[in-house]
Formats: C-alpha cells, sequence, structure tokens
C-alpha cells in the first residue's frame, strides 16, 4: 500500500471511527493499536473543536463554554470535513444551529453566528477598488440623488440581524440592489 493510499484510509478510519485500519497501526510499548489510534482521533477532534472556537469566539463568551462545548460536539458528530483547508470547516455553523435542537430556538445566538461567519468571510474576501472620499464630494449636487453606493461583492445581508437592528425596515431599496448587480438571499 502506498503512503498516499495509506493516509487516506488512515484520515477516513478517523472521520467514521472505523477501526478496521488498526491492522496498519503498530503498537508500541505502552500503547496497543486502538489505544494508539485513539490518540490521533482525539487530536482530529480536539483541532476541530479549536478551529470552532478561534471563528466563533464572540458567540462562545455570550453563550458560555458549557453550552459552547455542546454545540462544538454537536456539530463536529454531524460534520464532517470535507476541505482539506481547516478554515473552512466553520463554516456551516450557523446553518447547522438553524436545524438542530436546542439552538434552532436561539435566533440571537443564531444571528451572532452568523454575523461572526460574515466577517471571517469578509477578512478573507479579495480586495476590491475602492473610491476615495474625495471623488464622492466632486458629484455634483444636483446629480446625488440619483447616486447609489454599492456595496463589496463579498458584503452580505443578514436578514435576521438587520431585523433585530433596524425592526422591518428595510436598510436598502431593490433599486440600488439592482442597479448594483446584487442578488438576494
Amino acid at each position: 500500500m502506498k503512503l498516499a493510499e495509506l493516509q487516506a484510509k488512515f484520515q477516513d478510519a478517523i472521520v467514521s471511527d472505523d477501526r478496521a485500519i488498526l491492522d496498519a497501526v503498530n503498537p508500541s510499548r505502552r500503547l496497543d493499536r486502538a489505544a494508539r489510534f485513539a490518540v490521533y482521533a482525539e487530536a482530529y477532534h480536539l483541532r476541530l473543536a479549536g478551529f470552532l472556537a478561534e471563528d466563533y469566539r464572540v458567540l462562545r463568551n455570550a453563550i458560555g463554554d458549557e453550552m459552547f462545548g455542546a454545540l462544538v460536539e454537536a456539530y463536529i458528530g454531524a460534520t464532517l470535513s470535507h476541505h482539506p483547508n481547516a478554515r473552512w470547516y466553520a463554516r456551516q455553523l450557523p446553518e447547522f444551529m438553524q436545524k438542530a435542537e436546542p439552538w434552532r430556538h436561539q435566533r440571537e445566538w443564531i444571528d451572532l453566528a452568523a454575523l461572526e461567519r460574515a466577517l471571517a468571510d469578509a477578512f478573507d474576501a479579495r480586495d476590491a477598488d475602492a473610491r476615495e472620499i474625495g471623488a464622492l464630494g466632486a458629484i455634483p449636487a444636483e446629480a446625488r440623488p440619483r447616486q447609489s453606493v454599492c456595496r463589496h461583492a463579498r458584503t452580505q445581508r443578514k436578514e435576521g440581524l438587520m431585523r433585530s437592528l433596524f425592526g422591518n425596515e428595510r436598510w436598502e431599496s431593490k433599486v440600488t440592489a439592482k442597479r448594483c448587480g446584487i442578488s438576494r438571499q
């Protein structure tokens, strides 16, 4: 068996808790095959938990370590990592919270998780051209009512958060959204 194949099988075994790989694990003087495998499985689990804690610091502080720990355990149990870059593992936590008990009833927590996710996505977004403030001041006064400001392509609307902050008012006109090519989510 080639190394890449063994690594893939080992990773699959860790994710699925499949003990068939144990024959490929060498025992040591201190640990048998199962115990050595458990060390790797636990380390993987702790790394995933660490990614979630890093990406959702404010949520963790808001709901407390015990509740956040339960959320992390549930998410890890239900969500496989499909991307080699661990940075993307935590992306779906807000969506998971919308569907899973008991978090689906905690709208404020879901909104907070979605906001943290949006901030992380904005941080990772590619750079875009921005206008200098002076360019905005150079627009003739009579033309200003017809002007619109377009959002960066990576900005996101978080409807629940907007409802929480501004009530039911729409904070962006449909005309501006259409003119700027913003898709409604």
